[in-house]
């Protein structure tokens, strides 16, 4: 069998703040934010011989870091 996937475009995106600059107290912790497919798009994967997936939807992470 042919499988013919659509053409699509994923959005991801990424936001990180240095918490010291706002606080002294807080210097070297750090903030970050990623966001990954950001408009939800409907895509598939097809990546073995096992056919093709649904991709993954809209996901957003954040993460909280200290450097000392």
């Amino acid at each position: 069998s042919v499988y013919e996937v659509p053409a699509y475009t994923l959005v991801d995106a990424m936001a990180s703040i240095d918490l010291g600059a706002y606080n002294p107290k807080l210097e070297g912790a750090t903030l970050k934010v990623n966001a990954r497919n950001v408009f939800n798009e409907q895509y598939y994967t097809c990546v073995s011989i096992d056919g093709c997936r649904y991709g993954e939807p809209a996901t957003v992470i954040g993460t909280l870091s200290y450097k000392w």
